[in-house]
């Protein structure tokens, strides 16, 4: 449980890593006139961001779950961005896949997938959520991929 808090914390820091403006104490710092709001953040459909496709970002969920299923870290690490590469380690892959069941077993079905895009200023990210289940134990994977298509966050409950 502990576990899943800090992948929690990390995975939420790293999805909204360079997209929140800094936070309030500092904002005191300078005179009013020169403080901006940071932008609205907009959520819309995977189709209206005019980023992502439907198809597309289920097609890289798959993708990527198929890497995290066979531990293959490096592949992970390249299909991540900067931020999220520190956070994919082997070690953490495999506590992560320790905290629902010693052995998953084969991947039986892959639910319906749900995703949202958010904008922030000139910003989109997609996040797409789909619950897969194995033998053993059944998850949801939450998948965060920026404009790029590379992985931006990545939890698993």
């Amino acid at each position: 449980m502990k576990f899943r808090r800090i992948v929690c914390a990390l995975c939420m820091g790293l999805m909204l890593g360079g997209t929140v403006a800094a936070p309030a104490a500092f904002a005191e710092e300078a005179p009013a006139e020169q403080q901006q709001a940071a932008p609205e953040v907009v959520q819309m459909s995977i189709e209206e961001s005019g980023v992502f496709t439907v198809a597309k970002l289920e097609e890289q969920m798959k993708a990527t779950i198929d890497l995290f299923e066979k531990g293959d870290i490096a592949a992970l690490q390249a299909s991540a961005t900067d931020q999220m590469r520190s956070g994919l380690t082997e070690q953490l892959v495999n506590e992560a896949k320790a905290e629902f069941a010693p052995k998953w077993g084969a991947r039986v079905a892959f639910g319906k997938p749900y995703m949202v895009a958010l904008r922030q200023g000139n910003e989109v990210i997609a996040i797409g959520e789909i619950a897969v289940g194995y033998k053993a134990t059944a998850v949801v994977y939450r998948l965060t991929y920026d404009r790029n298509m590379k992985l931006a966050g990545f939890f698993v409950k």
